[in-house]
């Protein structure tokens, strides 16, 4: 029942929509043009003046006397061959087996045994009147 009066909704709210789009349509082509004043046309994109400047090719590179006359830069020294090579080595598992041995299990406080809270109460301050 819901989904169909949800359906109804939609339904009247896209025709009403529609409606109200075609009538302000309707009325923006019934007005006549205005007569007074001055009437305004974009053009998009704006014309441009003839005499505005443009972008055109460059030109080639010319070589002056002064990058001619700079000292050619130093040839960057060669570089050195990097050896790259990876040699397997041995894995210490006598070293983690034995710092395994000697670790004791952790214990999750929320679950481990509550001896000590049995045998000393803590001590809790008497409320004071005041």
């Amino acid at each position: 029942m819901t989904l169909l009066n949800s359906l109804r909704v939609l339904a009247v709210a896209l025709v009403l929509t529609t409606l109200s789009f075609a009538a302000g349509i309707a009325g923006d082509l019934s007005m006549e043009r205005a007569t007074t004043g001055q009437s305004v046309v974009m053009r998009i994109p704006p014309e441009l003046p003839a005499d505005s400047p443009r972008a055109g090719p460059m030109r080639p590179v010319v070589r002056t006397a002064a990058a001619e006359a700079r000292p050619p830069l130093a040839d960057a020294p060669a570089a050195q061959s990097v050896d790259n090579t990876v040699e397997p080595m041995e894995k210490p598992h006598s070293a983690h087996a034995s710092a395994s041995a000697k670790v004791e299990p952790k214990v999750d406080p929320d679950r481990a045994p509550k001896d000590d809270a049995i045998t000393a109460p803590k001590k809790v301050d008497a409320p004071q009147a005041g």
